[in-house]
């Protein structure tokens, strides 16, 4: 049986599940090194744990060697990066990523963003060109991000291939959890509920969902909920005045910090609209949890995200307008649910399925080859 060691980026669990489990139903043995935050009870048997990074994966050398020493000891089987930014610093990350080219040679390197959210520099544009070049073959969710990789990176398309953003299970609603979760969130049967999920950031433009928010609560039924931890003292700051200073500031229920991911399916199954109102993005896996529940989604019309909502799922809306969010919310609020697009989306986009194209590079790795690594595109895949 084919082996692969992945170092996990230890930021998204369900992501870091997912990818492991796609490869260990491919028939592959995989020795995942992750944290205190891998969804362990979430492995299938074909994939090893090694929790070798703890709580705080870089904030202490002796993780970062023992990770290393492991890689060492199985010289020859690939080892596959899963996420360059590893910290909030790029220079640590470029080291780590030629640290790993002097220690194993040949490596894949996943890469979620081509530049940190709201840290689009010159510096930054740099020092991810530097890391990206360090990797045998760079991995990207999406055509548009390979397209930029290779003409604003100058990264040779040769070594970039594209492997679409999976669903590890299929999570469709049931009366129960809806239920269950609108009652822990004081929310009425009859009323609309609109979620947002995720870390909050300028640029996921949660001020541009308030002030949508605002805007409809004057005439629909309508409750938000905010899922999610903002790292950044004055964008909190505003936030909450933004919500207080509301005539509807009754409606909008923070769950500010961490939510469990056992519960993550239960809440998504309790919400109408996952709402979407980024300002940049290449792309996110917001947005597969939402496949996978089968909850609509109105997203703005950034990086990637239409190619994965088709009417009958959600609608795309242009970024950074209250009015055009608000109005998509309506427009996807009022129009009949058609299950059967979302069902085969979703289907299409199982990790067992869409990471077939990375398992000949892994091949290529571990057979030396001094050949072109062999690409095959998974976005010529129809759904």
């Amino acid at each position: 049986m084919p082996r692969i060691i992945l170092l996990s980026h230890d930021f998204q669990p369900e992501y870091e599940a997912g990818f492991a489990n796609g490869l260990a139903r491919n028939g592959w043995s995989v020795t995942l090194i992750g944290s205190d935050r891998s969804l362990v009870d979430r492995l299938d048997s074909g994939v090893n744990l090694l929790n070798l990074y703890g709580r705080r994966r870089w904030r202490k050398v002796l993780p970062m060697l023992r990770c290393y020493g492991y890689v060492l000891r199985h010289r020859g089987t690939p080892v596959h990066m899963i996420g360059a930014f590893s910290t909030d610093d790029l220079r640590v990350s470029l080291i780590e990523a030629w640290l790993t080219r002097l220690l194993v040679g040949r490596y894949v390197m996943t890469v979620h963003n081509l530049l940190p959210h709201d840290q689009h520099s010159a510096r930054n544009f740099r020092l991810s060109r530097a890391i990206y070049r360090a990797a045998a073959v760079c991995m990207v969710h999406t055509r548009r991000m390979r397209d930029a990789l290779a003409d604003e990176f100058g990264i040779d398309p040769a070594r970039i291939v594209v492997v679409e953003h999976g669903i590890d299970r299929l999570l469709p609603p049931t009366e129960e959890s809806r239920r269950a979760m609108r009652i822990r969130l004081g929310v009425n049967e009859d009323d609309k509920l609109l979620l947002f999920f995720g870390n909050l950031a300028l640029y996921k433009g949660v001020d541009v969902l308030l002030q949508a928010f605002d805007r409809l609560a004057g005439n629909l039924p309508v409750r938000l909920v905010i899922a999610g931890r903002c790292h950044d003292p004055s964008l909190k700051a505003a936030l909450r005045k933004q919500i207080d200073v509301s005539a509807y500031r009754a409606s909008v229920h923070w769950l500010e910090g961490y939510f469990p991911e056992n519960e993550v399916a239960s809440l998504f199954h309790a919400a109408d609209v996952l709402v979407m109102p980024y300002r940049h993005i290449d792309q996110s896996g917001v947005v597969f949890m939402a496949l996978a529940t089968g909850l609509r989604v109105v997203a703005s019309d950034v990086g990637s995200l239409r190619d994965y909502i088709p009417p009958g799922f959600g609608c795309v809306v242009l970024p950074g307008d209250a009015d055009a969010l608000a109005e998509g919310i309506v427009t996807v609020l009022t129009q009949p649910q058609r299950s059967e697009v979302q069902e085969k989306l979703a289907a299409h986009h199982l990790w067992s399925s869409v990471v077939q194209p990375i398992l000949p590079v892994y091949a290529w790795i571990r057979g030396g080859s001094d050949s072109a690594p062999p690409l095959k595109m998974s976005s010529e895949r129809s759904v």
